[in-house]
């Protein structure tokens, strides 16, 4: 995939017709919702964002509209005619903005009661609209005010709400100065439905041939990665809840520093990260939980590799399955190794939509469960969120909710304003897990981040079970 100055874009636009491609990506989330019509598990999490000061609704009106105007997937819908599907795009239109008002003194908890319910409400993907608005109002204060953007994953991922977060607030404050706002930002030659389309005749013409070999050889025979149920069944994968820890990055700091000074990371030239680092931890949690010592463990990856998709809202988020063979008791040192052999190669060959290589694979499917592994790890850095546009103060209004779908999902996040803190939330099914085991597992990762902070990374781990405290042993298994 590399490029070369002067070499045009690899991603062409392709004419509007009524014949435009889904992505990979999104065919699999059209599947999921005819086996689970209604379903709102590929809902987004909620766009709230917090306005105090003085509000002007018809520039939050043409902010929206404009954006929408900018953005095709945010007025596009899945057509199927005679058994195939199509993207359609809408001409552009005025957003309709639901207009809420909640007048109780409870106003916390009058909003994330609106809010769990809007959360939780279905799209149409064959009628749209995929994004929708709402502007509360708050009785007992003039100047205060959330917007909720709602959005479907068909249309969106955690990159676009970044692009859509800082686009509507350059819109509100163009149209608030009296501005033009097709001058905010310059024009998008592209759009992702010319994405999809490249996608499609990349793989069609075999371009992502050696990243699915690659991915096949690592792969082939990988058991599937369950996470012992403490009810087992057969889940829905509608319920889910999360527990949550912090830990001082200074602890992860501490592993890093005795890695890099270690001869493993010396000799091969090795970048050990935080990420590295936390899924070795969290690697030795799993072990004892899944009872085998052949992980795969899936996380995501942005799929933004050329520039040209770095300025496009749609779903370009793409799924990487990470195998990693924990076998032998090894010392923490050479787990870390093979995590980072492991990490390094994968983004080495990201560019392979998910959905192909579960095609090529063709492990065992079981209903509401994802192929290879349900645990997923996650680690992002979100930046600051709070801005001021004019007189108006606007911050994120942090909305928890959403479906399993993993069984277990660690989520670790840095975040800007606060530096010396990682936040963890490790999300849950609730019909197969109880909420105690839960903690036991973020108590035993947070032991054995501090155990090789005082004992060093040469120790062998040994996680003995959830409720107790030795996760550390000299001695084999």
């Amino acid at each position: 995939m590399e490029r070369f100055m002067g070499q045009a874009p690899l991603i062409q636009r392709v004419q509007r017709n009524d014949r435009l491609p889904l992505s990979f990506g999104q065919e699999r989330l059209w599947f999921v919702e005819q086996l689970t019509p209604g379903s709102s598990l590929y809902n987004e999490p909620l766009v709230v964002l917090e306005l105090n000061g003085p509000l002007q609704i018809s520039c939050v009106q043409a902010a929206i509209d404009h954006l929408v105007v900018r953005h095709e997937p945010l007025r596009s819908y899945v057509a199927q005619q005679a058994g195939q599907l199509s993207v359609r795009v809408r001409p552009p239109q005025p957003v309709p903005i639901v207009r809420v008002t909640l007048d109780t003194n409870e106003r916390a908890e009058a909003l994330d009661t609106w809010l769990n319910h809007e959360a939780l409400r279905p799209f149409d993907l064959e009628n749209g609209p995929l994004f929708r608005a709402a502007l509360i109002d708050f009785a007992d204060n003039k100047e205060r005010h959330c917007l909720v953007l709602g959005l479907h994953h068909m249309v969106s991922d955690g990159w676009s709400v970044r692009l859509l977060l800082n686009e509507i607030a350059a819109m509100y404050a163009a149209a608030n100065r009296g501005h033009s706002l097709p001058g905010a930002f310059p024009e998008l030659e592209i759009q992702y439905v010319d994405y999809a389309a490249w996608q499609k005749n990349t793989y069609r013409n075999g371009g992502f041939a050696d990243e699915q070999a690659y991915w096949l050889q690592c792969l082939v025979g990988a058991p599937t990665t369950q996470w012992v149920a403490d009810h087992p069944g057969q889940a829905k994968g509608f319920v889910a809840n999360f527990v949550a820890d912090v830990i001082p990055l200074e602890l992860l700091d501490g592993i890093r520093r005795a890695a890099e000074n270690n001869e493993f990371s010396a000799n091969n030239d090795a970048v050990t990260t935080r990420y590295m680092i936390l899924l070795a931890c969290w690697l030795v949690v799993l072990q004892a939980r899944a009872n085998t010592s052949d992980l795969t463990v899936a996380t995501a990856v942005a799929g933004r590799s050329l520039p040209e998709l770095e300025g496009l809202i749609g779903f370009f988020v793409n799924v990487m399955l990470l195998r990693v063979d924990t076998c032998g008791n090894p010392p923490f040192r050479e787990l870390l190794a093979r995590v980072r052999t492991t990490v390094v190669g994968a983004l080495s060959h990201q560019a392979l939509p998910f959905d192909c290589l579960v095609q090529q694979l063709q492990p065992e499917r079981l209903e509401g469960r994802q192929p290879l592994t349900n645990v997923f790890f996650a680690y992002h850095n979100f930046p600051h969120t709070e801005i001021d546009i004019d007189e108006l103060k606007v911050s994120r209004y942090r909305h928890e909710r959403g479906g399993a779908k993993y069984d277990i999902s660690l989520l670790a996040v840095e975040k800007e304003e606060n530096t010396e803190s990682l936040s963890l939330q490790l999300w849950y099914d609730e019909e197969l897990y109880d909420e105690r085991s839960m903690r036991a597992a973020l108590q035993a990762l947070r032991h054995i981040i501090e155990a090789l902070n005082e004992h060093g990374i040469e120790r062998r781990l040994l996680l003995v079970g959830a409720d107790n405290m030795n996760y550390l042993e000299d001695s084999p298994w």
